[in-house]
């Protein structure tokens, strides 16, 4: 948590997104295979709709910060690091659903 207080308030906000974001998708996925109810799949569907351009944004302004000389090269790194690791694992979610779902 010492590290989270040491970063810019947009590097705070797009690691808290991420987590949040990945909690979230993760507590959907978790709910459809447990029970096996296609409301789970297209919530998960709705979900990535909206968190992938969201997070584009937080992204984006991330790289914005970084250009305008208010973010370090190493903060730049870890806050988009954190933000991208959402993507494979919304890839693998996305596999696992779509493998075992008949929408």
């Amino acid at each position: 948590m010492r590290l989270l207080n040491r970063l810019t308030s947009v590097s705070r906000l797009s690691i808290q997104f991420a987590l949040a974001s990945f909690a979230l998708g993760t507590l959907i996925l978790g709910l459809y295979l447990i029970t096996a109810n296609n409301v789970f799949a297209v919530l998960g569907f709705g979900f990535l709709v909206i968190a992938v351009p969201f997070n584009s944004l937080i992204l984006l302004s991330v790289f914005i910060q970084l250009l305008t000389g208010k973010l370090s090269i190493k903060e730049f790194f870890f806050s988009s690091y954190v933000l991208l690791l959402n993507v494979p694992i919304a890839l693998f979610y996305f596999h696992i659903v779509t493998t075992y779902t008949r929408l």
